[in-house]
């Protein structure tokens, strides 16, 4: 029964291994388990049975279940980006510190006189915003779509002058609140691609694939990825990732729907795999992208 070596199984039999070895214990020998819900023992009771004659059984079992579970991590550990990998070991370490809010004031008379009928609204927004504030701005039913909109444009032009002046020629197009809307609903409902694709599809004169991953991902709950793609992030894939996306450009200046799924799906397998949130993981390929490729940054130190 026992003659196949535990770690000559196959990967992708490995579980199925544990959960047999695990049912045989319990039925057989009086081993009591617990399975970590990621699809690896967490930690294993044994509780030996009366007969004597089944101590080595329980002792062989136990060894089994230790061999598939560290293997098993080993092989999980090595199917992801080892790059992202060193950065958020790096982030957790320093105690996973999160963007600091951006301070906006500097535009905030050029928002005043471009979207005047907002003025209540924009005067409430905080001098510096950041990204927990824009998700509660995003998650609250008493705020219009308009203004949640407004609230992700301010934060992601930050004290770049000409954003006001982008952001009203959007709002010229008759139908923006409308596009905005239902994008905003299939955001909120978990489904970031098709968000993003109904907006490619249903273009917002002047909102182009960056600035709109920046509002999808603000209207996506924050257990499902929903990861921005920007000039920051388009850089460090094909510096640190490029093999990972073979076939695809990652240029963050056009709209392409394969490339974002493929992105989006990217950094939830990562995510599912570290145990992590995430919009964490790409927080922290944007931090290093700064300090990488842009010193000047306001974020490029922190």
């Amino acid at each position: 029964m026992f003659a196949q070596s535990p770690s000559k199984l196959a990967g992708k039999k490995r579980w199925g291994s544990i959960r047999n070895l695990t049912q045989l214990a319990h039925s057989s020998c009086g081993i009591e388990t617990s399975v970590a819900l990621n699809g690896f023992p967490s930690s294993w009771s044994l509780i030996i049975a009366s007969n004597a004659g089944k101590l080595m059984v329980v002792s062989y079992i136990a060894k089994a279940l230790i061999l598939l579970s560290s293997e098993g991590a080993r092989v999980k550990r090595n199917m992801i980006n080892k790059n992202l990998i060193e950065i958020y070991d790096s982030w957790l370490a320093s105690g996973s510190p999160q963007q600091e809010g951006f301070d906006w004031i500097s535009t905030r008379e050029k928002w005043l006189d471009r979207f005047s009928a907002d003025s209540e609204f924009i005067e409430s927004l905080p001098k510096s915003i950041d990204r927990s504030q824009l998700r509660e701005i995003c998650a609250s039913k008493e705020v219009p779509i308009r203004q949640r909109f407004l609230a992700v444009m301010i934060w992601g032009y930050g004290d770049r002058a000409y954003g006001p002046f982008r952001v009203g020629q959007m709002f010229n197009q008759s139908n923006t609140d409308e596009l905005l809307s239902e994008a905003f609903d299939l955001a909120e409902s978990g489904n970031p691609i098709q968000a993003y694709t109904y907006l490619s599809k249903n273009r917002i004169h002047g909102l182009g694939p960056s600035y709109t991953s920046k509002f999808v991902s603000f209207c996506t709950p924050r257990t499902v990825s929903a990861p921005i793609f920007d000039s920051f992030i388009s850089m460090w894939l094909a510096s640190y990732a490029k093999s990972d996306f073979e076939g695809f450009s990652l240029s963050s200046q056009n709209w392409n729907i394969q490339r974002y799924s493929r992105y989006v799906e990217w950094i939830q397998e990562h995510a599912l795999n570290l145990n992590a949130n995430p919009d964490d993981l790409e927080l922290v390929i944007f931090r290093d992208a700064e300090d990488k490729f842009s010193k000047s940054s306001k974020w490029a130190t922190k």
